[in-house]
This record gives structure tokens, sequence and C-alpha cells, in this order.
């Protein structure tokens, strides 16, 4: 069994892959075709994953819920971060991704009366510079207008932040949630690329 970090090393090396090969792509193919194809192996693996598991399905009231949040997360993060990863390079896209969690944490304290002591803070004050500074957005207009990527990018890093504040309170197995959510935005996906 892997051990934990294993893990975090293993998930943070497939995601610097996942976005130099979104990066090559984007050089052929346009950002909606990507996305779908991007999203149709793992529509496939997670729901070959429910069958094979057989988890528990939620109540029928719950799937409405559950489908919507699936265009916060992955459905409008991934379409507005395809189209950001088209206007800037690999390395801002990951960059500007690192923001996620301060956003999580600032909307956290907003919506849900989570503490956050001065220290904390402070360093989401820092980081959140760090992120203005790389996004370019802090730039001249001219400056800004070059860098419509980072707020693309930025876009869908808001959109999964909010997804995680709101998918907080759902009581169901997360591999049936994921795999409703990942084939919402993958069919959407496919709207769009028609």
């Amino acid at each position: 069994m892997l051990s934990s970090r294993a893990a975090i090393v293993g998930a943070c090396l497939c995601w610097a892959l996942g976005t130099i090969l979104s990066k090559t792509l984007l050089s052929s193919f346009p950002p909606v075709t990507v996305l779908v194809f991007q999203l149709a192996p793992s529509v496939v693996a997670l729901w070959l994953a429910v069958v094979f598991s057989r988890p528990e399905f939620p109540p029928a009231r719950m799937l409405l819920s559950i489908g919507l949040l699936g265009f916060l997360n992955p459905g409008w993060a991934y379409t507005f971060s395809m189209f950001g990863l088209a206007e800037t390079s690999a390395s801002v896209t990951t960059l500007l991704w690192a923001f996620e969690p301060i956003l999580i944490l600032g909307l956290a304290w907003a919506f849900l009366r989570e503490r956050i002591d001065r220290q904390l803070v402070g360093l989401v004050i820092l980081a959140t510079c760090g992120v203005l500074l790389v996004s370019g957005l802090t730039s001249g207009a001219s400056a800004a207008m070059l860098n419509a990527g980072s707020g693309l990018i930025l876009a869908g890093v808001l959109c999964c932040a909010i997804y995680t504040i709101l998918a907080r309170n759902i009581i169901a197995d997360p591999l049936f949630t994921v795999a409703v959510q990942q084939r919402g935005a993958w069919l959407d996906a496919c709207d769009l690329a028609i």
C-alpha cells in the first residue's frame, strides 16, 4: 500500500504531467476538444470503478445537487482553465492553481464562519500578493489584456474553491459523486464542442 506522502507526490506528478500534456495538445487542438478527450477516459474509468465497487447510491433527491455541482467542478473550472492555459504558460498556470487553498480559506471564513488566526491571515495576504504578481493582473491595462489567460485560470480556480465549500456537506459516496460530476462535465463539454 502506498504511503500518504507517496500518494501526494504521485498526485502532484500526475497534475504536472497533465498540465504539460494539455499545453502541448492545445498547440494542435481547440481547448474544448482537449477537454472532451481528457474527460472521456476519466468518465469511463470512474463508471467502471462504480460498477465494480458497487457503492451505496445516494437518495434520488440528492442527485440533482450532486450533478449541478459538477458544472462548477470539473465543468466550468476545467473549461475556464483550458481556455486560460491556451493563452499562458504551463508554469504560470501551475502557480495560479496554488491560489486555490487560499480562496478556500477565505470562502470558508466568509460563508462557513471558520476561524482564521492572525498568522494565517498574514500568510494569506502574502500568498495573494504572489498570485497577483505572477498573474500579471496588477500590471497596466495592456499587460492585463495580454494576461487574459491568467484571468481565465483564476476564474477556474474560483469555481473549484466555491465547489469545495458547497460540496462540504454532501453525504454521498465520493466515487459515485465524482463519477456523476465528471459525466455531467463531459456531456457539457461535448455540447460546447459541437
